[in-house]
């Protein structure tokens, strides 16, 4: 049941927020490094504006 409940927010998120990269313009690097668990190398910044 809290499966289907994240699902829910996460399409809402999708559904009510226009998301772009911060700064914008900016590329985004898929690179990675080995930490505990493989993460980015340059972690994933957003932008969030409610949609109108």
């Amino acid at each position: 049941m809290a499966t289907i409940h994240l699902n829910l927010m996460i399409a809402r998120l999708v559904q009510e927020f226009e998301w772009s990269a911060y700064p914008e313009n900016s590329k985004i690097d898929f690179s990675e490094k080995l930490e505990f668990i493989v993460v980015m190398k340059n972690p994933l910044r957003a932008m969030i504006k409610p949609r109108v």
